[in-house]
């Protein structure tokens, strides 16, 4: 083959080549603007969603302690009328006592609930777990430690959060 022929070749391929770039770059390019169109979309519904999941996160023990005050403020207004109906302590309050107790799983329900941890506490607590199984598991594949350690790790693992 001579020179020309090499070079008239070559000129062949290349328009070849330009001419399938340009189809491929026809068909898929719509396609493509299309997908990132779409991860756009996608990356910003996740954004809101990070927002709204923030601040509910963050609202949501004030909205618990609100609700067990006005509970506990609609008992304790309920408890001083029935008071002046029985003419306070004159032995009549004996009935709102009995009513009282009858519904203190109730009350402790409240009081609970308004202790509990809140759900980012909890998912912080779930996520200091996982990372200490994987620091133990991490040890003990690369065959650190001693007994002693591996069992002092599982024994804190299972011990859970220290109570202050």
């Amino acid at each position: 083959m001579t020179e020309e022929e090499k070079v008239e070749l070559q000129n062949m391929v290349t328009a070849a080549a330009q001419v399938t770039e340009e189809r491929l770059i026809a068909i898929f390019g719509p396609i493509i603007e299309g997908i990132n169109k779409k991860v756009e979309v996608s990356v910003k519904a996740s954004s809101e969603l990070e927002t709204k999941a923030k601040t509910a996160f963050d609202t949501l023990p004030a909205v618990i302690h609100t609700q067990v005050e006005n509970q506990l403020g609609v008992l304790t207004k309920q408890f001083e009328e029935r008071q002046k109906e029985t003419g306070g302590n004159s032995g009549g309050g004996g009935d709102y006592l009995d009513k009282l107790l009858a519904n203190s799983d109730k009350l402790i329900g409240m009081w609970n609930a308004y202790k509990q941890p809140t759900t980012e506490a909890a998912m912080t607590a779930k996520m200091n777990e996982v990372f200490n199984w994987h620091r133990l598991l991490s040890k003990l594949e690369k065959g650190g430690g001693s007994g002693e350690d591996v069992t002092k790790a599982i024994a804190d693992t299972f011990a859970g959060p220290k109570q202050e």
